[in-house]
């Protein structure tokens, strides 16, 4: 047992735990806290938030902060000797304001707790999938990361489970339950990670992010994906307040289907993350294809699923795009990381996620400050999703004609790196 805990496959359960944790806070103080705590609890009315607060809390106060925090952050990582630490001190930041939730009385008091979780737990994110990254090559690294965001859905999944919580005990409760178990946990699993060796050669961020700049593949891939969270951020932040406004009297069993429907979402990037593992060697571009089409599949079942006015076929809806609407994200993720040299990992991500927050949390505002009627959130819904999911597609599209250029590209700079890392080694040592 002691032996399979300290393999790579023991080492995925650990930051795919931490990553349940972390996912939990973070959808809980980010979005849950307004949508699926705030539709089961008195939490907007205690606190006294009107629509703008809600989308400056929602936008701005995590998603701009966490976007600036990630660069010099992620950099640090990169290059930290003992980032297993970093990444334990991270995830005790994120427990701690977590709880301070339960002190909340207004629009400030609100505030703080989310800017100061958003600056301190900036590195989670970034150093789980640099570790994932680092104990699984490249022809197992789809199933790898389809394993690692089951952390996403479960988190979200529980996170759901908030605002049933919330309507039995209170929104406080709820948080203060939240910073426990996630202080607990996140620290002993913390412990139990394997020391990650860094680089000796440090290149400037200048050269860095060239690196990053450069690749067509890294480029188009962010830029689909900000795309995508426009669709993603929207829906983490309104979807379940259109739901409790729409079928007011189906709020705790939309809580029970949603975070079931969450649970099936990890299954198609678990699943297409090995079957396109199995098929690469055959089909070098199939991750990119099954990238595009997942993404695209789900936009009629969005349109159907806000204009309905019945409760039972919205949730169908819901579930048949679980299906296919997440099965992206270890797909573009193996992509991106598979051009990307192994000393800047944690600064492509951070990049990738900076970028993405911006875009979300640009259109979060932009909703929050135009809506006023459930109608208005109904359409809204529909604009952010199914044109941002068209035009991710077709990017994703796009990188078929680059990605494999990329690839020999990234195999030639990677082996020039080890070149240059043993002739200075040899240089130093005589």
């Amino acid at each position: 047992m002691v032996n399979w805990l300290s393999s790579k496959w023991g080492v995925l359960l650990k930051v795919t735990f931490i990553g349940i944790l972390y996912q939990t806070q973070h959808y809980g103080k980010l979005y849950l806290a307004f949508g699926y705590i705030a539709s089961g609890s008195s939490m907007l009315e205690d606190t006294n938030i009107n629509n703008w607060e809600y989308s400056l809390l929602s936008g701005p106060a995590m998603l701009f902060i966490s976007a600036i925090s990630l660069l010099p952050s992620s950099r640090y990582s990169d290059y930290a000797t003992k980032p297993k630490f970093i990444l334990i001190f991270s995830c005790i930041c994120a427990a701690v304001f977590t709880g301070c939730n339960i002190f909340a009385t207004s629009f400030l008091t609100l505030l703080w707790p989310r800017v100061l979780f958003s600056t301190l737990s900036s590195p989670i994110a970034p150093m789980n999938l640099r570790i994932m990254a680092e104990f699984f090559d490249m022809k197992k690294r789809g199933f790898a990361s389809g394993a690692y965001f089951l952390s996403l859905y479960i988190g979200l999944a529980l996170a759901s489970l908030c605002m049933l919580i919330s309507v039995y005990v209170g929104w406080r409760f709820t948080y203060l339950f939240l910073g426990l178990v996630s202080l607990s946990g996140s620290f002993i699993f913390g412990i139990l990670l394997p020391t990650i060796k860094n680089t000796k050669e440090k290149k400037t961020l200048s050269q860095d992010l060239k690196s990053l700049y450069m690749n067509k593949t890294l480029i188009l891939c962010v830029i689909g994906l900000a795309f995508k969270y426009i669709s993603q951020f929207t829906r983490s932040s309104f979807e379940s307040l259109y739901f409790a406004r729409a079928f007011p009297d189906d709020v705790s069993t939309y809580s029970i289907l949603n975070s079931i429907g969450l649970l099936v979402c990890p299954w198609s990037p678990l699943i297409l993350g090995k079957i396109s593992d199995d098929l690469e060697c055959k089909y070098p571009n199939i991750k990119v294809y099954l990238c595009a089409i997942t993404l695209a599949l789900p936009i009629p079942f969005f349109i159907i699923m806000y204009l309905t006015t019945n409760f039972a076929l919205a949730m169908v809806c819901l579930y048949i795009m679980s299906l296919f609407s997440e099965a992206y994200i270890s797909l573009s993720y193996t992509i991106m990381i598979n051009v990307t040299l192994p000393h800047i990992k944690a600064l492509q991500t951070a990049w990738m996620m900076a970028i993405t927050m911006f875009s979300g949390g640009v259109i979060i505002l932009i909703i929050g400050f135009t809506y006023n009627t459930i109608e208005d959130l109904r359409i809204s819904l529909i604009i952010s999703n199914t044109f941002p999911l068209l035009i991710s597609s077709m990017l994703f599209f796009l990188i078929t004609k680059v990605y494999l250029k990329d690839l020999k590209t990234f195999e030639e700079n990677k082996a020039g790196l080890v070149n240059e890392s043993f002739f200075n080694e040899v240089t130093t040592s005589h």
